[in-house]
């Protein structure tokens, strides 16, 4: 954890957790008793996703208004603008086995395994559009930087750039 991003210091995280995410004013991670919050990296509040009943594992993403986390059992998608309570959204057809990413105002949904497709939306999660035609690949993450949109794959020569986030030139 570092609070100048220069000097870093080791912070015990929540037993099991996942990757952490900053967001809302929060560092987030998904731990064995749920997702957990803490303000400082040093005390965690577990057990925030009471409402939600099925293993979440890493899917999750803060997009600025809601936190979206994603039900790794049945595929749905859930939002919350509390962190307590959460409601049924849209669904991208590829999220049974994949994980949220947020980049520079856009949610996308990758799978964890070799795929054509990558789902993405404009309203934190509400609905969902698929963009196909991609070279089959195991995308990794979606980054923003410079006003271009990279996706990228566990395949060194299979990388994509967007200036808008839903239209992919392979570079």
């Amino acid at each position: 954890m570092s609070i100048d991003g220069v000097r870093y210091c080791e912070r015990a995280a929540p037993s099991s957790a996942m990757p952490i995410q900053y967001g809302g004013g929060y560092y987030w991670a998904y731990s064995s008793t749920g997702l957990a919050r803490s303000i400082d990296g040093r005390t965690w509040l577990n057990g925030l996703t009471s409402t939600l009943t099925a293993t979440l594992s890493n899917r999750f993403a803060w997009t600025g208004t809601y936190m979206v986390v994603h039900n790794a059992t049945s595929g749905a998608v859930y939002r919350s603008t509390d962190f307590i309570t959460y409601t049924a959204s849209g669904t991208p057809s590829d999220l049974p086995s994949g994980f949220l990413i947020f980049a520079n105002s856009i949610l996308y949904s990758l799978k964890n395994s070799a795929s054509t497709t990558i789902s993405y939306s404009t309203d934190s999660g509400a609905t969902w559009t698929q963009t196909t035609g991609l070279t089959s690949a195991t995308y990794k993450g979606v980054v923003y930087g410079g006003g271009k949109y990279v996706l990228y794959s566990d395949t060194s020569n299979v990388h994509y750039q967007s200036s808008n986030g839903t239209t992919w030139t392979i570079i």
